[in-house]
């Protein structure tokens, strides 16, 4: 009984030893298959998430390698797929952007620059380095930014914005002018993100429609012109006649009523001063009409200046002030007409101060290869919006005159090769500006 009882015993510690040892080695079993676990399922999730976070914070670099083969490599599959499908539209996005000769921007809502295509590097100046981060209206210091922003327009109304036209400065300052389009950038739910905007430069088109504006203008005061010249050389003889005998006439009364009282005189010279004036208008309308050629041939310039002052009689309160360089180069012009342009300048820089009076200047000068001459006058000036004006056929400022004078001396000294010019200040006076090439520069006959 008592060995019976020992054998009992020692079989039970055996089999508790068993089962210790069973234990354990389920333990460590169920350890080693946790790690299993761990490895091959959980560590690969970490990864997913990991490159999850990082797709959606843009970066798109890294791809998923996972060597063990299931649903997770499966899984890990997919999103390298989706990783490259978004590289190529990156990459397809980008290159037509590129592609766009347009500048292109986007902004977010707080209006900082976020792409800066590099058709707007070019236009700007700027770089995409330079601008990313930064307030649109400060780098563009467009007319408009503040007021009639077209990024702003699009996402305060959610429509598109067309062809807004504003002045943009470059980052030389250079003041460009462009036509700017926007749209708002929205995400799935119609949120606005912020917005694009494409412009161009449309300096070329302004710069072709003032052309086109001026070819107009031009063809229109050709017109007129041609039928001017036609009107005048029917006109003027029959002009002429009756003008000549008015003048006969009133010569004739005033040497025949020589006692008379000094109203009838003053009225008979009144008639020839009209008539007079009306010979001029008569001239002024033929000699503009007509084709006539520049004969030139080497002349002293301040002997053509002397010889038109010498040919004006000025008002007592009006004089001028010479200062002519001595010994200057001699320069190919036609005398008459030239002694035409400058007696022409002469007159209506005196017409000027027949008010107040004052000093006509008159100055001659070499200048860069040319002969300089500058007629100045301390006058009443002219408006800068008549400045444009004052060379075009029948613009005139003065009470009598049809606008012809500046017309004829403009059209001389183009004949001339040579370039004339002004300059005034309303209240201060006006300066004229001829300059006229060298001697050796030009032929003697050009028309």
């Amino acid at each position: 009984m008592k060995k019976s009882h020992i054998d009992a015993k020692d079989a039970w510690h055996s089999s508790h030893l068993w089962m210790v040892a069973i234990f354990i080695m389920a333990t460590i079993l169920g350890l080693t298959i946790a790690t299993s676990i761990s490895i091959s399922i959980l560590r690969p999730l970490k990864l997913l998430d990991d490159s999850a976070k990082l797709i959606a914070g843009g970066n798109l670099k890294e791809l998923l390698y996972i060597q063990k083969k299931g649903e997770i490599t499966s899984l890990a599959n997919s999103f390298n797929q989706m990783i490259l499908s978004l590289r190529h539209q990156i990459r397809t996005s980008k290159t037509i952007l590129e592609a766009i000769a347009d500048p292109i921007f986007t902004v977010d809502m707080a209006m900082n620059l976020t792409y800066f295509s590099p058709a707007c590097e070019k236009l700007s100046g700027y770089t995409s380095k330079e601008v990313i981060g930064k307030k649109c209206y400060e780098i563009f210091k467009s007319d408009i930014c503040e007021k009639q922003c077209a990024v702003k327009s699009s996402a305060k109304n959610g429509t598109p914005t067309y062809n807004v036209e504003v002045q943009m400065k470059t980052k030389d300052q250079k003041s460009i002018p462009i036509m700017a389009s926007a749209s708002s950038i929205k995400d799935e739910q119609g949120n606005i993100m912020g917005g694009c905007e494409v412009f161009r430069n449309i300096s070329e088109q302004k710069r072709m429609l003032r052309e086109l504006k001026e070819a107009e203008e031009q063809l229109i005061i050709s017109e007129k012109m041609a039928a001017l010249g036609r009107l005048a050389s029917c006109v003027s003889h029959e002009l002429r006649n009756p003008l000549a005998i008015i003048q006969n006439s009133a010569y004739y009364l005033k040497h025949k009523f020589t006692d008379q009282d000094a109203k009838l005189h003053k009225h008979l010279g009144i008639i020839e001063n009209e008539i007079i004036s009306s010979n001029k208008i008569i001239d002024e309308l033929l000699g503009f009409c007509r084709t006539t050629k520049s004969e030139l041939a080497s002349n002293d310039i301040n002997k053509v200046i002397e010889l038109s002052i010498s040919r004006i009689q000025l008002k007592p309160n009006i004089t001028i002030e010479k200062n002519l360089a001595p010994e200057l180069p001699p320069v190919p012009l036609d005398k008459e007409q030239i002694h035409q342009v400058f007696v022409n300048l002469i007159s209506n820089a005196e017409y000027s101060m027949l008010n107040n009076g004052g000093k006509i200047s008159i100055t001659s000068r070499q200048n860069k290869g040319m002969v300089e001459i500058e007629i100045g006058d301390q006058g009443c000036g002219i408006p800068s919006s008549d400045l444009k004006k004052l060379f075009d056929p029948f613009f005139t400022t003065k009470i009598k005159g049809i606008g012809l004078g500046l017309a004829i001396t403009k059209s001389i000294i183009q004949n001339h090769h040579a370039n004339i010019s002004v300059n005034s200040v309303v209240g201060e006076g006006t300066s004229f500006f001829i300059s006229l090439p060298i001697a050796k520069e030009y032929s003697k006959t050009v028309s």
